[in-house]
């Protein structure tokens, strides 16, 4: 029935341990393979550069954290952001111009620190992951066919995703049954195969 997966390379980007563990031992079970698997975004990036032979497939988190740098950016986040609460409770007892104007100052300061914030939270780096990948046409090693995993089924990411893998991927909410991730991976290796 997964006779195509048999000879499969997969890679496995997931930042969930078990997930990908699951995953893992999913494929080994039905396919007798043994997935490589990544748990963050500067890795996952370079694999595919680094490694001497292809992939076949692989099945990417949306939302994937990057190294140091996704930690550091929070906490710096946080920081700022209890720093602006501190000053706005100290200058909201007094009503003058220059009050006013620096009260208005941190607000906007601390609507930005929300919006990066919210983009670290709701991160895609997986999508960021496998645009990378696409970026260069030529290289035939970097256009195997992607299954997104996400966890939020947002019609927008998820459109977002397929539109940058392209024509040979799908997607999956996690934590999706076993039989869906092997049906959909049969799915693309099929699909690629036979064109």
């Amino acid at each position: 029935m997964y006779g195509i997966l048999k000879n499969c390379r997969l890679l496995i980007i997931e930042d969930d341990d078990s997930l990908a563990l699951r995953i893992s031992s999913l494929f080994s079970i039905h396919t007798g393979i043994d997935p490589v698997i990544i748990n963050n975004m500067e890795d996952a990036i370079d694999i595919v550069n680094k490694e001497k032979k292809k992939f076949d497939l692989a099945i990417v988190d949306i939302m994937l954290p990057s190294n140091d740098v996704f930690y550091k950016k929070v906490r710096e986040l946080e920081m700022l952001l209890n720093t602006i609460q501190d000053e706005l409770s100290k200058i909201s007892s007094f009503s003058n111009e220059d009050n006013r104007e620096k009260s208005s100052d941190l607000r906007y300061r601390r609507s930005q620190a929300l919006k990066q914030l919210n983009e670290i939270v709701y991160n895609r780096n997986g999508i960021h992951v496998v645009e990378q990948w696409r970026k260069d046409k030529k290289n035939k090693v970097k256009q195997f066919p992607i299954l997104f995993l996400t966890a939020t089924g947002s019609d927008g990411v998820v459109r977002e995703g397929l539109g940058i893998a392209g024509r040979y991927s799908d997607w999956a909410i996690k934590p999706a049954p076993s039989e869906v991730i092997l049906e959909k991976s049969t799915k693309l290796l099929d699909s690629k195969n036979n064109n």
